[in-house]
């Protein structure tokens, strides 16, 4: 999405908007009605960029120094906020209330894309 942006790659159709100074750079999510749809690109794309800190959405593209380390930047700084992100649930109370929400199927999920979030007081349920 971040290259898209900067038009580094081909852009399929996805639209940007800059809100305001406090959110930021997003992308505007396609409305959608099939499954299929649901699970594209062009709608998966721009939740996962719009769930990313300001600061990773607008990270700026350098143009002064060669693309390729331009984008390595990118990278390097995508990747420090990724592993800050754990990579398998821990089934303590704290961890579901603030990591675990509800998927658009209604399923448990601690995916870093989240539309409806709830916080849970019992223990967490098998994701």
């Amino acid at each position: 999405m971040w290259k898209i942006y900067h038009g580094i790659v081909f852009n399929p159709g996805i639209q940007f908007k800059n809100y305001d100074s406090r959110t930021g750079l997003a992308c505007v999510i396609p409305k959608y009605r099939s499954k299929l749809r649901w699970q594209s690109f062009i709608v998966n794309g721009p939740k996962l960029f719009n769930s990313l800190p300001k600061e990773i959405r607008e990270f700026p593209f350098d143009t002064l120094v060669p693309q390729d380390q331009a984008i390595g930047k990118f990278k390097r700084r995508l990747d420090e906020y990724l592993t800050s992100i754990p990579d398998e649930p821990n089934r303590t109370s704290n961890y579901c209330s603030s990591i675990s929400g509800i998927s658009p199927n209604g399923e448990r999920t601690n995916s870093i894309i989240r539309t409806n979030v709830q916080s849970y007081t019992s223990d967490c349920y098998p994701l």
